[in-house]
């Protein structure tokens, strides 16, 4: 399904073009794109390739556009340039997003002052800081697991305010029915964004006051922090099935930009993976 969606993006433009000038009229979504303001305007240049093979962006300000897959199914987390996800569940997706409590302020992670965010192949990190926090800083590290569908978000404190509290919330998106499984460019940049009523929310929080190692989970539609040790285990199992996987294609060039495509390939391939064959 996976590779299908992106066989149906490339080859849209020749399906309208191939369409019968007398053909009835019908509902081409299929074919359609909200992408075509776009075509032929200049573009700036997002993210860069860092010296360790992750491909890096600051400060960004596009969402749910890089997918971590997983399991072999339909369901993937949907990351963003600053941790705000969404977790695609046909038609009961849910967006998933954080707060940081300290010194009485509460601020959502997606709008602090620094946020570095790098991917590779099968990962999302973020480094992020805020005035608000002194000297304090959080990484925060997003793995979607092989072998159910779920999401395991690794949270590293250094130096945050003693009263530092993290809280995850998910809930319904605003868009019920995604079309072309979500494919970029079949719906609006938001359709994964928060209902603005927060239908179904759940929540979880963790202190990360000071220096701390937190875990937070996505399963079941919900988010958890209750067992701390299995959520642990999740997420090093997570992180040695996607090490192994990008491990399998390597790709050393003296571009930079090329380099990175490695592990990129390598857990798209992953993800289209039935699990069977």
């Amino acid at each position: 399904m996976k590779i299908a969606m992106a066989v149906t993006a490339l080859l849209a433009p020749l399906m309208l073009a191939a369409q019968k000038p007398n053909a009835p009229k019908q509902d081409y979504i299929e074919s359609s794109t909200f992408n075509k303001d776009y075509r032929g305007a200049k573009r700036t240049m997002h993210y860069r390739p860092t010296a360790d093979g992750f491909i890096e962006t600051v400060n960004g300000d596009h969402t749910y556009t890089r997918a971590l897959y997983g399991s072999p199914t339909l369901w993937r987390l949907e990351t963003s340039d600053r941790p705000i996800f969404a977790a695609y569940h046909k038609t009961e997706n849910r967006n998933i997003h954080f707060y940081l409590t300290a010194g009485g302020v509460k601020m959502r992670l997606d709008s602090v002052v620094h946020c570095r965010a790098l991917y590779q192949g099968g990962t999302r990190i973020y480094e992020l800081s805020d005035p608000s926090w002194g000297k304090g800083s959080l990484r925060l590290t997003a793995l979607a697991c092989p072998d159910k569908e779920g999401a395991v978000w690794r949270v590293d404190a250094d130096g945050m305010p003693s009263d530092a509290r993290l809280t995850a919330a998910s809930c319904a998106t605003i868009k019920v029915k995604i079309n072309r499984s979500g494919d970029i460019g079949a719906d609006p940049a938001d359709c994964f964004a928060p209902d603005p009523d927060r239908r179904d929310l759940k929540e979880c929080t963790v202190s990360v006051g000071g220096d701390a190692v937190r875990y937070i989970g996505y399963f079941d539609r919900d988010v958890t922090a209750a067992d701390q040790k299995a959520l642990a285990a999740d997420f090093d199992a997570a992180e040695t099935y996607r090490l192994n996987m990008i491990g399998d294609l390597l790709i050393d060039t003296p571009d930079p930009y090329f380099n990175t495509l490695g592990s990129s390939l390598a857990a798209a391939a992953d993800g289209i993976w039935d699990g069977l064959t």
